[in-house]
């Protein structure tokens, strides 16, 4: 590698003490950095998504999950119950929790359903 008279000067000026020290120096601000990024992607870690009970009745127009419509209008997709699993228009009460990701591809918010709590078919 070649090298231009500005860091041939700045090596010849430089004991090995003081390369050292430097080496030691940029280390430590490497671990600062990198554990301050840790400690701050922990920080930002979302708490776990909150338990939830929603009661509705199952609508058509699923392309990939079951539609629930709520009594409040809000027509949410579910996963962890199949599209054949209940008939339409029956009405379910379900405990889950709301995720971000899901494969449904339908509705702002997406339920993740843990329990089926009642089932009253049409």
């Amino acid at each position: 590698m070649l090298e231009n008279d500005a860091e041939k000067g700045f090596r010849q000026r430089m004991t090995p003490v003081e390369t050292i020290f430097d080496r030691k120096r940029l280390l430590r601000i490497c671990l600062s950095l990198c554990l301050g990024e840790a400690m701050t992607a922990m920080a930002e870690t979302p708490a776990p998504p909150e338990p939830t009970r929603v009661e509705g009745r199952l609508v058509e127009g699923g392309i990939v999950c079951p539609l629930l419509r709520t009594g409040d209008g809000e027509v949410l997709p579910l996963t962890g119950i199949g599209m054949d699993d209940y008939p339409l228009a029956t009405r379910l009460t379900l405990d889950g929790v709301f995720v971000r990701v899901s494969p449904c591809m339908q509705g702002k918010r997406t339920l993740q359903v843990r329990r089926v709590l009642k089932v009253e078919e049409p």
